[in-house]
């Protein structure tokens, strides 16, 4: 099997829109074009994001990049070198799990289109602090090698 990593900017900064939209990144094209074009017009930058220590801070200055989202920004946070680890993405699939599973009163359901990305959280934390726990029990403690609940 072959591997590739991810071109540096300086390599995707010979690549123009229609060379980017060519291998699939659909309507990314244009947004990744643009942020290739910032990083390489300020070389420090992505020395600044990486000594960046406060999280929030952080998410301000992704947020700054063209078609970064709130989880968008915590995507980069934890999978990229950054390695955010108290970060956590939210994206539609997550948001039916944490209403179904553990939002139990319709009327604090976790809505972005209603709640800041901030208060959703906060919110999700204050009802559902044990929920990483559950899981963490539900899908390891209680399930043997095989997975196989154990009795």
């Amino acid at each position: 099997a072959e591997y590739y990593t991810f071109p540096t900017p300086q390599e995707l900064s010979k690549a123009s829109v229609e060379d980017l939209r060519n291998i699939g990144l659909g309507f990314r094209d244009v947004r990744v074009y643009e942020t290739t074009k910032i990083i390489n017009e300020n070389p420090n930058k992505l020395k600044e994001l990486e000594d960046e220590k406060d999280v929030n801070k952080l998410r301000e200055e992704l947020l700054k990049f063209p078609g970064v989202g709130p989880k968008v920004a915590d995507c980069v946070m934890l999978f990229s070198t950054l390695k955010k680890l108290e970060v956590f993405p939210i994206d539609v699939w997550v948001r039916r799990v944490m209403n179904e599973l553990y939002i139990s009163d319709s009327s604090i359901y976790f809505k972005t289109s209603e709640n800041t990305y901030d208060e959703a959280m906060d919110e999700f934390l204050s009802k559902c602090a044990s929920a990483g726990i559950d899981i963490y029990i539900e899908n390891a403690v209680l399930r043997d090698s095989d997975g196989n609940y154990v009795e």
